[in-house]
């Protein structure tokens, strides 16, 4: 008979002891697979979570763009939680989580997914005109993140990111703009109509700007050049809605979404029938990118 006082260090997950061995001591064996593991997007990062594993001393997190893998290696948190930062929209990533201890690691949990930037649908996203940054949007929990370059809907040519899906007739948009960037005095983030997605098309919008109020910007035939109403010293977080009504656009701001003021007046466009609607962000600039993040996004297209 063998007995043990110390330590038994086992390298699989489960131990039995040999007949004749008595154990006085202490068994250590591998974590067990963490359990319960969710992926959850926001932005170009996704926050991991699962549940703790008893014994475990950290974590090892790792990511693949496959299901099933090859997986890599993103992070070694002592916690259970983690947040993978960098990624890319439009991208689907696959997570899975191992625990380690004193004897080493322990098998990977089930598999977590997530789609980065996915917009919902019917939301499709583009740069209108020849913007100098290539933008990008993306959405989670109902809060969509749009960054936009460009010098922004100006003079006789526009230049932004633009979220839409098709309207027809009589249409509204109404959007929270929570936040924007400011790389310039000229950045903007707001709701438009649009009769197209060329630069010089005729539309109407209503944006937030970092230091110049809220304006409502209108074109009234192609490649005219732009009218501006403002109302000065309002910044975000700000409500924004803008509504047609046959060939009449109309523009309001609000503070909390229930009670709105008219400004600008009702501004004829003999905008086609079948158009744009949809969110619009630009920097104001051609070298930088201006974040604008819009909520509570409701179009009657």
């Amino acid at each position: 008979t063998i007995t043990n006082y110390g330590t038994i260090i086992n390298s699989s997950p489960s131990l039995v002891l040999p007949a004749g061995i008595v154990n006085y001591g202490t068994i250590l064996t591998l974590p067990s697979a963490p359990t319960g593991l969710t992926a959850t997007p926001s932005g170009t990062s996704a926050t991991l979570a699962w549940s703790t594993v008893s014994g475990a001393t950290g974590y090892q997190v790792k990511r693949a763009t496959t299901a099933g893998g090859p997986y890599t290696v993103i992070g070694s948190p002592t916690t259970n939680s983690f947040t993978a930062t960098g990624l890319t929209s439009g991208t689907t990533y696959y997570f899975v989580v191992s625990a380690v201890n004193s004897v080493g690691e322990g098998a990977n949990s089930a598999a977590a997914s997530c789609t980065i930037g996915a917009l919902p649908l019917p939301w499709v996203t583009a740069d209108i005109g020849s913007v100098g940054i290539t933008g990008s949007a993306s959405a989670a929990s109902g809060i969509f993140t749009v960054n936009g370059s460009g010098t922004g809907v100006y003079a006789s040519s526009d230049q932004f990111r633009m979220v839409y899906q098709n309207s027809s007739g009589d249409c509204q948009i109404i959007a929270r703009v929570d936040s924007l960037t400011a790389p310039s005095v000229s950045a903007k983030a707001g709701v438009m109509i649009r009769e197209s997605l060329a630069a010089n098309a005729r539309c109407a919008g209503i944006y937030v700007t970092p230091s110049s109020g809220v304006q409502f910007i209108w074109r009234t035939s192609t490649g005219s050049m732009v009218s501006i109403a403002t109302v000065s010293g309002l910044t975000a977080p700000r409500w924004v809605r803008l509504q047609r009504v046959g060939n009449s656009f109309r523009a309001y701001h609000s503070a909390n979404g229930s009670t709105w003021t008219q400004f600008g007046g009702n501004k004829t466009i003999s905008m086609a029938g079948n158009a744009y609607i949809g969110q619009a962000v630009t920097s104001g600039t051609n070298s930088a990118l201006c974040t604008g993040v819009l909520s509570n996004v409701a179009a009657t297209p």
